[in-house]
């Protein structure tokens, strides 16, 4: 090798060693910090979503549990509809005069 090589070698791997060496770039401790901050607030958001999740399952299933109260309710309501009616029916035939029978 010559001595111009070598000397370009050994400057160039001075340059890498100094990049190595040098603690940090500027604002990169900055830059870190935002990134730490930005991953704790994220958290803390995963965290009230996860919560916010829950409370909509919880509501969802109450929903459905008043849906098969209110078919309940239907159908009671039209079960008394149906007994109301016959009941009226039975009234106005013991109202209404036999036929064939006597008037007093």
């Amino acid at each position: 090798m010559t001595k111009g090589k070598l000397n370009g070698i050994v400057l160039g791997m001075a340059v890498i060693g100094l990049g190595f060496a040098m603690p940090s770039c500027p604002g990169q401790e900055a830059m870190q910090q935002q990134i730490n901050s930005v991953q704790t607030v994220n958290q803390e958001l995963v965290k009230k979503i996860q919560t916010v999740t829950n409370q909509v399952n919880s509501l969802n299933s109450e929903i459905n549990q008043m849906k098969q109260y209110m078919v309940q309710s239907t159908n009671v309501f039209a079960a008394q509809e149906a007994l109301n009616n016959q009941l009226k029916k039975s009234i106005e035939e013991l109202k209404s005069p036999k036929k064939g029978g006597k008037h007093r």
